[in-house]
């Protein structure tokens, strides 16, 4: 997140001691990033992170028309909660080295996870 200058993503499952992993991790443009998910019912969430650059949009998830070519950080979640049949969170690194989670079924109010500088 706040160390590189390209989005990163991953898919984020609960494995089966109970903890949290990061998969399919992979490395985007400076504003966008594709993931390929696989489906399974141990994902719990979308992460992706936003680099440093100007505009308080680095620190929520774009909506409809915000996005690089149309596409959108909601966009992509309702399309990802389609195809797994059930709603994840999503977690945003921020391009200051924050984390953000933001839960369904609207996305809309970010809980801070770790406060800037702290995680990436």
């Amino acid at each position: 997140a706040g160390t590189t200058a390209k989005e990163i993503g991953a898919q984020i499952i609960r494995t089966a001691s109970g903890l949290f992993q990061a998969i399919n991790v992979t490395v985007g443009t400076t504003t966008h990033v594709s993931v390929r998910f696989i489906k399974t019912s141990r994902t719990v969430a979308f992460f992706h992170s936003h680099p440093p650059r100007s505009g308080s949009a680095n620190f929520r998830l774009s909506r409809a028309g915000e996005g690089e070519g149309g596409a959108s950080d909601i966009g992509s979640l309702e399309f990802l909660n389609k195809n797994l049949g059930f709603e994840v969170d999503a977690l945003l690194g921020t391009p200051n080295g924050g984390l953000l989670l933001f839960e369904p079924p609207s996305y809309d109010v970010a809980i801070t996870l770790f406060p800037s500088g702290c995680a990436f």
